[in-house]
């Protein structure tokens, strides 16, 4: 799948300067080929390809982070962690594990992949140099780490999702081993705004989501590997009694 900067949810525009920390979307030549890294513990190393189909030379800064809001480097590392884009082509980014930081073999592990796109300034200036001054087109893709040996597929967990209302509210259980991510979920005639409410839910976990009475079917469509949606799937819900 290629997929635009345009339509990349995770691509950022930022402000490196410490001067200013305004974030924007941005639109320009730059893309990946995929919305989300499958890590499988089966394999030592993922590829991730990035283009460049505008007339500009990028740097790359590349990284795995904990969290979106944590920068602290993860047991993997991306190499090369800084490389030039030239204009009208395209880089490959390996992605390794390191280190012997032990990861849950029951159940997948997220991360996020950090690619930060620096324009370039003059020949003069090293590369450690214009990542410190430029500002950058960052894009942030959740790195999935699959271990070896599930004993589901994730397509046989798209349906197997558990829910029951308490109240004015529906909670969503997904007992499986994978992280299960919405691209649509509707709650009786209600559809869900994935954008305010959590549109994943990590495995062998849940999530509540508001609803404004009471409701008997529930539907919904996941974010597969490959980015696409699944199949629909449906769901009657049980009613409980809230807890005395």
């Amino acid at each position: 799948m290629h997929i635009t900067q345009r339509g990349l949810t995770g691509a950022l525009f930022l402000c490196l300067s410490t001067l200013c920390n305004f974030i924007v979307r941005a639109d320009s030549g730059i893309h990946l080929n995929q919305t989300r890294v499958i890590y499988s513990g089966a394999n030592s190393i993922q590829n991730v390809t990035i283009g460049n189909q505008g007339g500009q030379l990028y740097l790359l800064q590349s990284s795995v982070q904990l969290s979106l809001d944590n920068s602290n480097p993860a047991p993997f590392m991306v190499t090369p962690p800084l490389a030039r884009l030239a204009a009208n082509s395209s880089n490959v980014l390996r992605i390794l594990r390191q280190g012997d930081t032990p990861l849950p073999e029951d159940r997948e592990s997220l991360f996020y992949l950090s690619v930060l796109a620096i324009p370039s300034l003059p020949g003069d200036v090293s590369i450690a140099e214009q990542s410190r001054l430029s500002m950058g087109l960052r894009f942030l893709l959740k790195l999935f780490y699959r271990p070896q040996g599930l004993s589901v597929t994730p397509e046989q967990t798209y349906c197997q999702l558990q829910l029951s209302q308490n109240g004015h509210r529906v909670r969503i259980t997904n007992p499986g081993p994978y992280f299960l991510t919405f691209s649509q979920l509707t709650l009786g005639y209600q559809v869900v705004d994935l954008e305010r409410y959590p549109s994943m839910i990590p495995p062998m976990s849940y999530q509540d989501y508001p609803i404004t009475q009471a409701i008997s079917q529930a539907y919904w469509q996941l974010i597969t590997d490959y980015g696409g949606a699944s199949a629909r799937c449906q769901s009657s819900l049980l009613t409980r009694r809230e807890a005395p």
